[in-house]
């Protein structure tokens, strides 16, 4: 492993590896202009790492705004910068006079070079003189309404003062502003415990916790963790760690709460402070909350032994300062330096089989890193993922969206709480925006003569229920308690509002009901629900398309309620001769169509199975029906996959007994578990145990419906919401899957993908459905950026116990599960 440059310099010359070249030029001086050493404010370090973060580098307009605030000596490591930029550019434009072939091609070459015009002197700022005079006919963009830091700016709403919310609005949308008042945001919101949501909120925005950490250095003992969550795993924190250590080695720890004078930490327990010191900056964090405080026992323990009380601040006492430094609020989740003491070996090889081709982001400023899950052909090489165009989240942020995604972004315009809708468009901007509903964040819900506060979660009786912006959203599962009678525990049935009976019907949002009394029980109306199950009816009989047409089944649930959720589509016969869709379709024969309409020019449009690929090795077993999680019946545990369920056992459904679990699954025989050592989590009114990561999520219907038409064409499906999950899914071998239950919720499943996974496999995907759930309980702008993703109000999470093995019957079905989720993946990507 390399330190410094002049390690890999024998290896990798410049005028070869110019990207790596360039990176490393660029790091090291921004650790030089920003770093500890530059006697700078901590205000102006932070807006000298904001300058540093585009792919450029610092701008003039960058470095005229730093100038009167802070050092000229860190204005002129800025601007010796952007100068040795333009040298290296003036030097470039001489290639393009070598170009023989044609005046035209020595032309266009210097245009080419011409255009880092912007990344020497800066972003396009249409006040500014220059660039006036280039855009003055220009339209400014749509976001300008919009913060510069469109995630950042979501979290200001959780301050609990109103000091913190003003300074954090006026910060985030105007980042050059005094420097003091980033001071007075660090001091009075960012440090202690009275701002935990706002500071949490933050954290997660500009360092996510993720999961896994390697090639740390100094801080070696964080290594070879791939479950384990960091905000800050990387070579640059990995750095300050080791300035920090070297600092506290002279008899002083600067916090911002107090100087505490220490003795020889070489002597007295280097290990834990050398820990701390990692701790601080490459930032180990709570799966369940994002919480990174260190324990109060190592904070009592290490500065009781280690403290110099001859020199310790008056009126200070240990405990003081630890209630400071480890509040008490923290401690259920807080991070034990001793975990950190040592190596941690895990085996090369099975840590490599979690792998997260994303992290870090090999994609440039203005591109996302999409995982590739598509299915690949052995003989072929298979990128593990692609880079493709986005849109950034503000002009000022580094995070971007890929072209096409709906965001949800703050409309300063109209005041605190309200949203607009836009679109990423080819030109890398949102464009298309469209005003959405305020949210009244202070308007809490009454329930049961209680007051819930907005974006709270908790349960009644056995419902779990949240309330947002006044509005109440619960599962509607049948509770007996310790106050039930003894009639009403003789009638219990177990299902929703206790109906008796399973005779299915068919909802007009397309889910399968187990009868009518349930359907009602969920909100449906009588004319909105039709005998037998959705599975069993042909939406192309009788034919509902013009004469013109050719009808489609494209099986779907809808979560918007829009009048029926449309079961097929329309073609038009007379555009069959043109490519209508790059979307491969699978008929029932298992035969792949590049598109629908090579399809049905085959004439065999009625034997359609399924959109997406066909299952490359789908087996001559696998035609077999099959009962899915969401308790449907599909023709083939392919057609399951593809749509995007999980099988639950071979063979169609039977009547689900809700009371009686043990007769309704009498008759079913369970695949064995794809690791024996797993104790698996069983899904809501599921017969077998399955390997996976299990969520449990409330979708708020106000909120739905609050969703223009014009945003987001036709109704939300169940399965948007699942393929919208699988973007924030890291780890290339796990999957997603979802479905709709009689209880009102979305029931996620993270599961691996590997034929016979790892116990450190099945546990990663575990902990991506734990981060998941958190990223919704918090209301994380990582998620509710997403317009579509935004109703998705709470989640709990079903933990995978990986310390005990279970008994299983047979294995068939679950090895042709795996092997077909393999190749089936490229389809929700």
């Amino acid at each position: 492993q390399a330190n410094s440059k002049d390690d890999i310099s024998s290896q990798c010359q410049s005028q070869f590896e110019k990207g790596l070249d360039a990176c490393i030029f660029k790091q090291q001086n921004r650790q030089q202009c920003c770093g500890r050493r530059s006697n700078a404010s901590s205000a102006c370090r932070r807006l000298c790492y904001l300058a540093f973060r585009s792919e450029s580098g610092p701008t003039e307009t960058d470095i005229s705004e730093i100038s009167p605030i802070c050092s000229a000596t860190m204005a002129s490591c800025m601007r010796n910068f952007t100068i040795e930029l333009r040298r290296n550019s003036n030097e470039s434009m001489r290639c393009c006079e070598r170009a023989t072939n044609a005046v035209s091609a020595r032309s266009s070459c210097r245009h080419i070079l011409r255009t880092e015009l912007e990344a020497a002197c800066g972003a396009v700022l249409p006040h500014e003189p220059m660039w006036e005079c280039f855009m003055h006919d220009s339209k400014p963009p749509e976001g300008s309404r919009s913060s510069p830091f469109l995630r950042e700016h979501q979290c200001c709403s959780r301050a609990v003062s109103r000091t913190c919310d003003n300074l954090c609005r006026e910060i985030y949308s105007k980042p050059w502003m005094d420097v003091q008042r980033w001071d007075q945001f660090k001091v009075k919101c960012e440090y202690g415990n009275r701002e935990l949501q706002l500071t949490q909120c933050l954290e997660e925005v500009s360092e996510p916790c993720l999961m896994g950490c390697s090639g740390l250095d100094f801080c070696s003992n964080f290594n070879n963790r791939p479950t384990t969550m960091f905000r800050s795993c990387n070579a640059f924190s990995d750095g300050l760690a080791r300035d920090d250590f070297r600092r506290w080695s002279d008899g002083v720890i600067k916090t911002v709460f107090a100087e505490i004078p220490v003795k020889n930490i070489q002597t007295c327990e280097p290990a834990k402070w050398k820990a701390v010191a990692c701790a601080l900056q490459v930032k180990p964090c709570s799966r369940s909350t994002g919480e990174r405080s260190i324990c109060r026992s190592d904070c009592l323990q290490l500065l009781n032994k280690c403290a110099d009380f001859t020199r310790f601040p008056p009126k200070m006492t240990v405990n003081e300062l630890c209630d400071l430094i480890s509040p008490q609020e923290l401690q259920s989740h807080c991070i034990s330096i001793s975990t950190f003491t040592k190596p941690h070996h895990v085996v090369k090889e099975v840590t490599s089989n979690v792998t997260q081709p994303c992290l870090p982001n090999p994609c440039s400023e203005r591109e996302v890193c999409v995982i590739n899950r598509a299915p690949c052909d052995v003989t072929a090489e298979c990128p593990r993922y692609h880079c493709v165009p986005g849109c950034k989240m503000g002009h000022g942020s580094v995070f971007s969206v890929p072209l096409g995604s709906v965001v949800r972004v703050e409309d300063l315009t109209r005041g605190e709480g309200c949203f607009r809708s836009c679109t990423c468009v080819t030109s890398g901007e949102l464009r298309h925006c469209e005003p959405l509903p305020c949210t009244d964040m202070k308007r809490s819900c009454k329930l049961a003569g209680q007051i819930k506060s907005h974006g709270t979660s908790f349960f009644v009786d056995c419902n779990f229920c949240s309330c947002y912006s006044g509005n109440v959203t619960c599962t509607k599962r049948q509770c007996v308690t310790s106050d039930s009678s003894l009639e009403d525990k003789r009638l219990f049935t177990g299902v929703p509002c206790n109906c008796p009976y399973h005779v299915p019907v068919c909802g007009a949002n397309g889910m399968t009901y187990s009868s009518k009394c349930v359907a009602r029980c969920l909100g449906l109306l009588g004319d909105e629900v039709e005998p037998g199950a959705c599975s069993q009816r042909d939406p192309c009989q009788p034919n509902p398309c013009l004469k013109r047409e050719m009808c489609i089944p494209t099986p779907r649930i809808c979560l918007t309620r829009r009048g029926r959720c449309q079961q097929y589509e329309c073609l038009p016969k007379a555009r069959l001769e043109i490519k209508m869709s790059n979307n491969a379709v699978c008929s029932a024969d298992n035969k792949q169509y590049d598109d629908i309409c090579k399809l049905v020019r085959s004439r065999r449009a009625g034997h359609f199975s399924h959109k997406g690929k066909c299952q490359i090795k789908c087996p001559s077993n696998g035609r077999r029906q099959v009962c899915g999680y969401d308790h449907v019946t599909y023709n083939s545990s392919c057609i399951a996959i593809a749509t995007g369920v999980l099988p639950d056992y071979v063979g169609p459904c039977q009547p689900n007994n809700y009371g009686d679990k043990k007769k309704a699954c009498a008759k079913v025989r369970c695949q064995a578990l794809s690791n024996p050592g797993c104790k698996a989590v069983f899904p809501p009114d599921s017969c077998c145990p399955v390997c996976a990561g299990l969520l449990r999520v409330l979708v708020s219907q106000p909120h739905l419906a609050a969703i223009p038409s014009r945003s987001w064409k036709g109704p939300v499906t169940v399965r948007d919401i699942v393929w919208l999950l699988r973007r924030h899914l890291n780890v290339l071998e796990c999957a997603i899957y979802g479905h709709l239950t009689t209880e009102g919720d979305l029931v996620v499943m993270t599961i691996s993908t590997v034929t016979k996974p790892s116990l450190l496999q099945t546990e990663a995907c575990s902990s991506e459905a734990e981060r998941l759930s958190r990223l919704i309980n918090s209301r994380s702008p990582t998620l509710t950026s997403d317009l579509i993703l935004s109703p998705l109000t709470a989640a709990t999470w079903t933990p995978l116990n990986k310390d005990s093995s279970s008994t299983t019957i047979t294995s068939s079905l679950m090895t042709m599960v795996l092997m077909l989720m393999t190749y089936c993946l490229g389809l929700h990507v």
